[in-house]
């Protein structure tokens, strides 16, 4: 589950209800009718800080940093609830900032991906950069995570048996693809 971490934005939008109190957390239909949808809703926007929190309008300062979504939300209801209010909100993500991962390819281009909610794996980022499993051997994908080095062929990259390694964040990957015209040369490694 993504870890929130600083210069991740949340969007909250709550109820506008000037009578939103627990004893009525709803408001009806007509009621919204006359006071309409968009005054019906207070939406604002917060970055999480250096400190690692966030400043949301009617809430004040939430510690949101190294935490889930689902823990900053259950902060966001009991503050609520303890300020007698009825808990009718949604808060997002709405920009993922804080988790990087890093490609460079031999052409000496690089990019930075920005990770978000939704894994992405090294044969996804492989695929982007223009390699199959027909590179087998002409290409290497280097996998740089906490200081350990994975290296792979194209080829052990795209067996179907390979296991899935999911993108995490700060993960270096350096892709070297051998042009068709090089000659492979194969050898056997000695008993020395």
């Amino acid at each position: 589950e993504y870890i929130l971490g600083i210069g991740d934005e949340l969007t909250l939008a709550q109820s506008n209800d000037g009578n939103q109190n627990i004893s009525k957390a709803f408001i009806d239909e007509s009621e919204l009718s006359q006071i309409g949808a968009s005054e019906a809703l207070i939406t604002t926007r917060g970055v999480i800080g250096s400190t690692g929190n966030i400043l949301l309008f009617g809430l004040g300062n939430i510690q949101a940093a190294n935490k889930t979504l689902e823990d900053v939300r259950t902060e966001v209801r009991n503050i609520l609830i303890r300020n007698g209010l009825a808990p009718n909100f949604q808060l997002e993500i709405s920009d993922f900032q804080s988790q990087k991962a890093f490609i460079t390819r031999v052409n000496g281009s690089s990019e930075i991906i920005t990770l978000n909610n939704l894994p992405i794996t090294l044969k996804e980022l492989a695929l982007s950069s223009s390699l199959s499993a027909s590179n087998r051997n002409l290409a290497i994908i280097k996998l740089t995570r906490n200081e350990k080095e994975f290296r792979f062929t194209a080829g052990q990259l795209f067996d179907l048996n390979a296991p899935e390694i999911t993108i995490q964040n700060n993960d270096q990957i350096e892709i070297q693809v051998i042009s068709n015209k090089a000659t492979i040369i194969e050898s056997v490694v000695g008993s020395k």
